[in-house]
């Protein structure tokens, strides 16, 4: 949602854009790629009582929740996306597929243009309303000039796959977990930063304290409550045995402002 300029946000959030969309952009560069399995090994339960931090041993048990079977990043993911804003209005609606060794494919509605893009080993195509041959301005209104070519794949490389994609060693988390409140539930939470080469940008995930499910994260540079944003996630849909976050709701950190609600299903054709 802070990425889709023109198209998600409400028109009185727009001055306010450029440092939100930096922090984000930051964490999907360092983290394009969302590696698994081999970044997790299998370990006894003992290992993990004596040898890992507190913050590692949540983030292991909130990977086996939401990954039991360890499949991420090994098996396709065909989901749809929606994003609306906080009238209702939609503002894209993507068929999209996750496919292994992070190669990514999407087609679908992109405000009020039709938008195809795949991704696969370094090199991406896209088309607009069916047109390969793009002018800049197409390519900057589309996102096909951030990151490369490959912000769209990062986007929700990133976005769908956390936990699991949080397993990366660009990810410097605080050893300690700490409780906090978040909706009017205590919940444990860890706070991350990035490798100094990737942002100096902070995040904090938050986990439910009994099933360590991942309920929601926050972002933000300098402060918590003068800038950046919350999403808070609600109920599971189950794609090839991985149970993902189905609802998003984005908020600013400051206003409280709702800035629009990300849906995600499993396609079954």
């Amino acid at each position: 949602m802070v990425l889709l300029i023109e198209k998600v946000r409400i028109p009185k959030a727009q001055a306010r854009l450029a440092s939100t969309i930096e922090i984000l952009l930051v964490a999907l560069v360092g983290l394009s790629g969302c590696r698994a399995a081999e970044d997790a090994p299998n370990v006894s339960e003992e290992h993990l009582a004596t040898e890992r931090t507190a913050a590692e041993r949540l983030l292991d048990r909130s990977i086996t929740f939401h990954d039991p079977d360890g499949v991420w990043n090994r098996v396709a993911l065909p989901l749809r996306w929606t994003s609306a804003r906080p009238d209702g209005e939609v503002a894209l609606d993507f068929e999209i597929d996750l496919f292994p060794n992070d190669a990514f494919a999407m087609r679908g509605r992109y405000g009020e243009a039709l938008l195809n893009y795949r991704a696969s080993e370094g090199t991406w195509s896209a088309s607009l309303d069916g047109e390969s041959e793009l002018s800049a301005e197409d390519r900057a209104k589309a996102g096909l000039v951030r990151e490369d070519g490959f912000f769209w794949r990062n986007y929700f490389g990133f976005l769908g796959g956390m936990p699991m994609c949080l397993k990366d060693p660009n990810v410097q988390f605080e050893s300690d977990s700490f409780e906090v409140e978040l909706e009017g539930k205590t919940v444990l939470a860890l706070r991350a930063n990035f490798h100094p080469e990737v942002g100096a940008d902070t995040w904090i995930f938050y986990f439910d304290s009994e099933t360590a499910q991942l309920v929601g994260c926050c972002f933000y540079r300098e402060d918590p409550t003068g800038d950046g944003e919350t999403l808070i996630f609600e109920e599971l849909v189950t794609v090839a045995g991985i149970r993902l976050p189905k609802r998003r709701t984005w908020y600013t950190n400051a206003e409280r402002e709702m800035l629009g609600i990300d849906e995600l299903s499993a396609r079954t054709e």
